[in-house]
């Protein structure tokens, strides 16, 4: 699911639209994983209102450089298989 914004528009603020869309189009989806710039009031407003729990992935604080974050590793698979298989359909599946 897609919920595109303003460059000035930070991802945060339109999440409880595309959370609201989610369980309509979806009910089945009852945890959502998410990077901790979508924790606090949203995790609470999810639960209340959709029954959907969000799962906040946080940095440890005392790491520095490059830290592979639990499940972090999911979403950025998924995104990278759905585009590959966006750029594939666009290009009749043919490489450049």
């Amino acid at each position: 699911m897609v919920l595109v914004t303003t460059a000035g528009v930070h991802d945060s603020i339109p999440a409880k639209e595309l959370l609201f869309r989610l369980a309509l189009t979806h009910p089945e989806i009852s945890i959502v994983r998410a990077g901790s710039a979508y924790g606090g009031k949203l995790v609470t407003w999810a639960k209340k209102y959709l029954d959907i729990t969000i799962k906040t992935v946080r940095r440890p604080p005392d790491a520095k450089g490059l830290v592979v974050l639990p499940r972090r590793w999911a979403v950025e698979r998924s995104w990278s298989w759905i585009m590959r298989a966006a750029t594939a359909a666009t290009t009749n599946g043919s490489p450049k």
